[in-house]
């Protein structure tokens, strides 16, 4: 999910400088997350992706994922 934000947020998938294969083994495993985000992402988005790309275990699960702050935001 983490991946997928990303790109919609910056336009390119993290790691997309790598080979396709290089990128799915980074994406699959923990590495922190290679991406640059523009200065108008919001704190809640960046902090959304920070508790993502964390190691497996300390993932959270998505029914954590959907009480965070950046998935309400104008949503009421």
């Amino acid at each position: 999910m983490g991946a997928t934000v990303v790109e919609m947020l910056t336009k390119h998938p993290p790691w997309h400088e790598l080979e396709a294969m290089a990128a799915l083994f980074k994406i699959a495993s923990f590495t922190k997350a290679s991406y640059q985000l523009d200065d108008n992402i919001s704190k809640d988005a960046r902090e959304f992706l920070n508790c993502i790309f964390v190691p497996v275990e300390k993932r959270p699960k998505a029914k954590d994922l959907l009480k965070t702050t950046w998935l309400h935001a104008g949503y009421g």
